[in-house]
């Protein structure tokens, strides 16, 4: 990530979750970021091969935090992946 900022227009983050949530407009995003025009068809193709897991969402069933340490959490939140919803 660190090194993200040193190239500029050469790194793309894609986040699993928004992967899976919009898998059309990320797969998009994925390819107009690698210049490859793809038909609109064969994104849709791809992006119907992504499947969420059936463990998505599983952090609303328990309280997770306790499963990482504080180091842990610091670092899940400099990457903004500290869900909202806890149990």
């Amino acid at each position: 990530m660190r090194q993200s900022a040193a190239m500029p227009g050469q790194f793309l983050l894609v986040r699993f979750e928004e992967l899976c949530s919009a898998p059309f407009e990320q797969v998009s995003r994925i390819f107009s970021f690698l210049q490859l025009d793809l038909p609109l068809e064969r994104l849709h193709q791809l992006a119907a091969l992504i499947k969420t897991p059936t463990t998505w969402n599983r952090h609303t069933q328990h309280d997770w935090r306790n499963d990482f340490s504080q180091t842990q959490l610091e670092r899940l939140r400099a990457f903004d992946y500290i869900p909202e919803t806890s149990a």
